[in-house]
């Protein structure tokens, strides 16, 4: 009954929280600013709706009531809207005692419209819109675990990269299926669909998402949308938790709790997709065009889009113990991965990072320092020893789709720290330290490097 009640009653605390702000500025606004920021010589211009934060298109009736400048080439700015959403999921968890999981979700959206206006009174809304841009910036906490041991080639990139060559035919077949301007030819020499090539912006979008994340290319979501402007069902909705857990519980264990005064066990997994620089193509107008490859226009212009993966296992294993003697021990093991897809190149850039920590202490309880003393104190007190050893790989490797790659930065860094801190008194703490760290690179264009830096500090805390 006890372990029942404590599986019902093990989610310790969950939060939502969501907010949306959204703004507009109309240039060439004619009124004055009076009772609550309107004109009341213009109907009260530009309305309590506008002043109390409505988003309602207020352009058209303030045209016909002429509450905007008519000669709309003195405008020099334009009609900007912005839209920012944010979405923030929390929850903790506990198995059993001593054992809290966390885990946390982020959505965010950031949309910037801006267009000029040309006043019109033969279209029904008294305007036409000119150079309308649209531009967006989008992450969310992803799952990309699947292929996060993914084993690296030097100079040809991942599995995973190379899944994501291999999935473009099953996603441009997807795309041409869905596009009813697409004439049912293939390509005789690749055979990928016309209108759809390899290197096709959209193709290597979701080529790259589905690879990276390990699904299935038949199963991916992709955008049906053929509205220009539009980027609806483009962005992913609903995002999938990061997690981290800590164990302290191994110390009630008898065997343990015999050589231990305490031991944590830690691990945590984090994985954000970014896509930057989206902007709608104003080539677009959902006739079926192509572009000079021979390839369909696109709703999203991706000259500019960045689209990025950013794994962390901060730590992947952690384990930090302390001895009945006051021996201190730490073994940490890091992981992260950092992948981007630039469209217009077309490229995948590959950052992998490995870190090995070993570290240790001990404290020399109060310890006399001879023939010192202050105030006709001796002087007594603890003294703290640290030595810390890490080994770090990171590898930087730049993929041309359908061309070579390389190794363009990263090496092997090795890092000693030693250090001694020793309390003199209250307000005074004396530091000795040595650091020391050598840098192999991996690309022959580097040479090999080592600095080291030692000394003795004194702190003074007022």
């Amino acid at each position: 009954i006890n372990q029942g009640v404590r599986t019902m009653m093990m989610l310790r605390n969950l939060s939502v929280n969501y907010s949306e702000n959204n703004g507009t500025f109309l240039p060439g606004f004619m009124g004055e600013s009076g009772v609550m920021g309107m004109d009341v010589n213009k109907l009260f211009a530009p309305g309590y709706q506008f002043i109390l934060g409505s988003q309602k298109d207020i352009l058209t009736d303030g045209i016909q009531n002429n509450w905007f400048n008519e000669n709309t080439n003195l405008i020099t700015q334009q009609v900007a809207k912005t839209n920012r959403q944010n979405l923030n999921t929390r929850a903790t968890i506990e198995p059993w005692k001593r054992f809290k999981i966390n885990f946390s979700g982020t959505r965010s959206l950031t949309t910037n419209d801006n267009y000029f206006y040309q006043i019109d009174s033969t279209v029904a809304k008294k305007y036409r819109e000119d150079t309308r841009v649209k531009t967006q910036a989008f992450s969310i906490s992803t799952n990309t675990f699947k292929t996060s041991f993914s084993k690296t080639q030097t100079n040809q990139g991942s599995n995973a990269y190379k899944q994501m060559l291999n999935n473009r035919f099953i996603i441009a077949k997807r795309l041409a299926e869905q596009n009813i301007h697409w004439n049912g030819q293939v390509d005789p020499t690749t055979s990928f669909p016309e209108g759809y090539s390899a290197q096709h912006h959209e193709v290597l979008l979701y080529a790259f998402l589905s690879a990276y994340r390990g699904q299935n290319p038949q199963n991916i979501q992709i955008n049906s949308t053929q509205t220009p402007g539009s980027t609806k069902g483009f962005f992913p909705s609903i995002p999938i938790p990061d997690w981290r857990f800590n164990y302290n519980g191994l110390k009630k264990i008898p065997i343990v709790k015999k050589y231990f005064r305490s031991i944590s066990l830690g691990h945590a997994y984090k994985s954000t997709l970014s896509i930057n620089g989206v902007q709608n193509n104003i080539e677009f107008d959902g006739t079926g065009e192509t572009n000079a490859l021979d390839d369909f226009e696109t709703n999203i212009d991706f000259f500019n889009v960045d689209v990025s993966i950013k794994e962390t296992f901060s730590p992947l294993a952690k384990v930090d113990m302390k001895f009945h003697n006051s021996i201190l021990a730490k073994m940490e093991v890091k992981k992260a991965r950092t992948v981007n897809l630039i469209a217009r190149t077309p490229q995948v850039v590959e950052n992998n990072t490995w870190d090995f920590i070993i570290g240790g202490g001990y404290t020399i309880k109060d310890l006399i320092i001879p023939n010192v003393e202050i105030k006709g104190r001796r002087l007594q007190s603890d003294l703290n020893l640290r030595v810390d050893v890490s080994v770090k790989s990171t590898r930087i490797t730049m993929l041309t789709i359908d061309g070579d790659g390389q190794t363009t930065n990263g090496g092997l860094i090795t890092a000693i720290k030693v250090s001694g801190d020793y309390k003199i008194s209250d307000k005074v703490t004396a530091r000795a330290f040595y650091d020391q760290t050598i840098n192999n690179p991996y690309i022959t264009m580097s040479f090999p490097s080592s600095t080291s830096k030692g000394g003795v500090s004194i702190r003074f805390t007022l």
